[in-house]
């Protein structure tokens, strides 16, 4: 992607930030729909860069970690996703999907306590919807 085009976004990403909650949320999903087809057409780099504005535009938003994460694994760039990983964990209220991705993103770097240390913190914590609570469970095991 070239420098202006990132120039636009980031300008885009600060006014964003001024726009009604509706508007906001337009641009979020716009941001996604753009970022998810520019992956699953493995324009990884392309993707990184819409995919970190919507993570700047909605940081309570899973999707976007998750989504950006991926395209940095895509691009071989394990311990950038791992950090991009964490951090939706950690901003995302926290996010149970981010958790397990960042689970993941340890054990394939060696990690296997840092990884055990966040499969346990994700079954110690209250998970209201039962589908993701057998998720951190099969993951557990699957560890």
């Amino acid at each position: 992607m070239s420098a202006d085009i990132f120039e636009q976004l980031t300008s885009f990403t600060i006014a964003a930030g001024a726009l009604d909650p509706s508007t906001r949320d337009s641009v979020r999903e716009g941001l996604y729909a753009t970022g998810h087809w520019l992956l699953t057409n493995e324009r990884y780099a392309d993707a990184a860069e819409v995919l970190r504005v919507m993570c700047m535009v909605a940081p309570g938003d899973e999707r976007g970690f998750l989504a950006l994460g991926a395209a940095h694994e895509s691009e071989g760039q394990l311990e950038v996703a791992k950090d991009i990983y964490a951090t939706g964990w950690a901003l995302s209220s926290p996010s149970v999907r981010c958790g397990i991705a960042l689970s993941r993103a340890l054990r394939r770097l060696g990690d296997v306590d840092g990884s055990e240390e966040v499969l346990g913190a994700l079954c110690d914590s209250d998970i209201d919807d039962p589908d993701l609570a057998a998720l951190v469970a099969s993951e557990r095991r699957a560890a």
